[in-house]
């Protein structure tokens, strides 16, 4: 029961603190998320009766996860330059080992190893507890109700006649970090519905509450319109048009026509993506001038061009193997895009969640990290289930008929538009996108069955 309750605290604390992007929030989310993985260890334990040794190495993603802490670990330790204060602007090169990872403050880059840390904890936590379809089921079900309420937020703070002195979309900061976060709970929602409608079809019952989470969809889709988020408009768009394929694409294989249920699902779902349209056609005006305000603004399309250029200098510059270190960014960037008389802003993301990581880790620490983040996701359900099939007949048979799947899909889906989104910008350096999308990661398993005594 801690480590629900520990798993709950942190995944709603970290969205309604603006994503926990405050020393403060990070520091809470940290330590509640350390001791719901210490309540769901010693369950983990107990339940499987493991010698403590034997329970953590098999955790998945353990020991490639324990690679890239050492690769770290050696970066902060092997402190290789000290950032100057302004006005003096600059790296003063310090004693160190060049040919060992290295990283230009330890103290940021050990934070940075704190948070990846904690990120890996929660997922584990998940493994852990969300043992049933019932217990993940209600757990997607507080992100979708908590993802809708700040989808209504948005919409009002978007309507308000009076601005507020903060300028929020939900309870996140930047615009672009909201829409990252409703993107990957967008497909989410609309499989939830699916899936009921689905049950409701299966026991023959007319009414069901699937509906209702198609109205949750709509809202948030509305929502991100009404963001300046070109590209979260976009992958928003993508997201659900291809669901809708996914979904009409096995009857297309098989030549059928759709079914009455089928029918009524792009009945209610086309007629909301036109509306969404005619109301993003008519927010228009303040898009483009929100647009034309960007483009005056220090960090313009063209500013974020200049990031970019300097960060890949900053990568080119020596650090293509071991990269400058993890967290230190923006102490680094200062001596980069000062070489540019033209840019007076010094960000604290690249803008290129991608970039910055290859950047910072090197090219070794950020192959590390792909070895990482790949254990984690084969060692979910569907790619388990589909590499056990042999041949291409079945591997479609497993995918487009056995749908229970689905919501697995939709967090593909979820996951793939925030990774887009990343390529563009910083979601995955917002503790409380990154939370979301960790324990939606960690739903993509295959749940034991308790045998029935005869």
């Amino acid at each position: 029961m801690g480590a629900i309750l520990c798993l709950y605290f942190v995944l709603l604390f970290s969205v309604w603190t603006h994503g926990a992007v405050m020393p403060k929030q990070l520091l809470i989310t940290e330590i509640v998320a350390i001791i719901g993985f210490a309540f769901a260890f010693v369950a983990l334990i107990g339940k499987e009766k493991k010698k403590t040794l034997r329970a953590i190495v098999t955790l998945p993603g353990f020991l490639p996860f324990i690679l890239l802490v050492i690769y770290i670990l050696i970066q902060a330790i092997n402190n290789s330059y000290t950032a100057n204060p302004p006005p003096h602007y600059g790296l003063t090169l310090q004693d160190h080992i060049n040919w060992l990872p290295n990283s230009a403050d330890t103290a940021l880059s050990l934070s940075s190893l704190l948070l990846l840390t904690t990120y890996y904890l929660i997922f584990l936590t998940t493994r852990i507890i969300i043992d049933s379809k019932k217990r993940e089921s209600f757990l997607l079900l507080v992100m979708i109700c908590n993802a809708t309420v700040l989808a209504i937020l948005a919409i009002l703070q978007y309507l308000a006649p009076q601005k507020f002195e903060l300028p929020l979309t939900g309870s996140f900061v930047n615009s672009n970090n909201y829409v990252a976060y409703i993107n990957l709970l967008i497909p989410v929602t609309l499989a939830y519905g699916r899936n009921l409608q689905q049950y409701a079809k299966n026991k023959q019952e007319k009414s069901h509450p699937g509906y209702l989470f198609y109205f949750f969809g709509a809202l948030m889709i509305y929502s991100v319109c009404t963001s300046a988020s070109l590209t979260g408009v976009a992958i928003c768009f993508a997201i659900v048009i291809t669901m809708l394929f996914i979904e009409l694409f096995p009857y297309l294989l098989k030549q059928k026509h759709l079914p009455m249920t089928m029918l009524k699902i792009f009945a209610v779902t086309i007629p909301i993506l036109i509306v969404t349209t005619m109301l993003y056609i008519n927010g228009l005006d303040k898009l483009k001038s929100n647009i034309s305000e960007l483009e005056n603004a220090d960090l313009s399309l063209n500013g974020r061009s200049l990031i970019y250029d300097a960060t890949w200098k900053m990568f080119t510059d020596g650090h293509e193997l071991f990269g400058v270190g993890i967290g230190t960014f923006k102490p680094t960037s200062i001596y980069y895009l000062r070489q540019d008389a033209g840019y007076k802003w010094f960000p604290k993301f690249a803008h290129s969640d991608i970039l910055q990581y290859l950047t910072e880790l090197g090219t070794l620490g950020f192959v590390l990290l792909i070895i990482f983040i790949a254990s984690i996701l084969l060692s979910t359900r569907l790619f388990k289930n589909f590499a056990k099939r042999s041949s291409i007949s079945d591997s479609k048979k497993y995918i487009y008929r056995k749908l229970h799947n689905r919501m697995q899909i939709a967090i593909i889906f979820g996951l793939a538009g925030l990774f887009t989104h990343a390529c563009v910008d910083f979601p995955l350096h917002i503790p409380g996108i990154t939370i979301s999308a960790v324990v939606l990661t960690a739903l993509m398993r295959k749940y034991k069955t308790k045998k029935r005594a005869k």
